[in-house]
């Protein structure tokens, strides 16, 4: 049973609304929440939670209300999470409500140790390849890979997540499993003596299990959490989403 919006922790920040249909959205370890509706311009996107982990645009295109991704060089990059993930627990967890425009769209997250993708720690964490997706994650010496049992469709609105608690990944696509728990033990940028954890929302990796390009499509809304959401929460979230768009 889902819990009331009552028993959440966390907070929103001032001015900010998180739009949906469904019941209540899941914001207990909420840390990171970008929504393209409530972008107003410029290179910053706002962070709506109140932890103030504001991103940075490059390239991608407004189109209100959502950012749409030419596969060139088009990306949204969190701010510096290491405090809030890794030294706390290696636990957590993403959230990206996308839509393809092609069967092969590119790496939709990229996990990085620095302000620049694609240099020196970093590596494709989420790809759709042939109306798949593909959950990585780096153990030290190469990914750790598996992909989905279900497709994406072009042209429709989907949520992706990717959780992770330490042990086991898993992945999700619309509110139910479909890459099931593989064992894994994430080397994270902090183990390599990085100076940030960063996460870019399109940017391509040349550390990749398939797809080698910069997405192509469309995003809208950006999670992260710093726990393991469980099933039950994956699928409130949908619910909460799923008729936006």
């Amino acid at each position: 049973m889902f819990s009331s919006f009552s028993s959440f922790s966390s907070t929103f920040a001032a001015g900010k609304t998180f739009t949906g249909i469904g019941d209540t959205l899941v914001t207990n370890s909420l840390i990171l929440h970008y929504d393209s509706f409530n972008y107003v311009s410029g290179e910053t996107i706002e962070d709506e939670t109140d932890h103030n982990n504001d991103g940075i645009v490059s390239g991608a295109t407004y189109n209100s209300p959502i950012f749409d991704f030419d596969g060139t060089n088009d990306y949204i990059r969190t701010s510096d999470l290491d405090d809030q993930i890794t030294a706390v627990s290696e636990n957590h967890s993403v959230e990206i409500w996308f839509k393809t425009s092609v069967s092969t769209a590119g790496q939709l997250l990229q996990y990085s140790g620095r302000t620049s993708p694609n240099t020196n720690y970093h590596f494709a964490g989420i790809e759709v390849y042939r109306d798949n997706l593909i959950f990585s994650l780096w153990n030290g010496t190469g990914l750790t890979s598996n992909s989905s049992s279900d497709n994406v469709t072009d042209d429709n609105w989907h949520q992706v997540v990717m959780t992770y608690d330490g042990a086991y990944k898993r992945g999700y696509l619309d509110g139910s499993l479909v890459s099931s728990a593989q064992a894994v033990t994430w080397d994270s940028p902090m183990d390599d003596s990085e100076p940030g954890l960063y996460f870019y929302f399109g940017a391509k990796s040349n550390t990749s299990a398939q797809e080698t390009n910069y997405f192509s499509g469309s995003i809208r809304i950006m999670r992260i959490y710093n726990k393991t959401l469980t099933s039950n929460e994956i699928a409130q979230n949908y619910a909460f989403n799923q008729n936006t768009f």
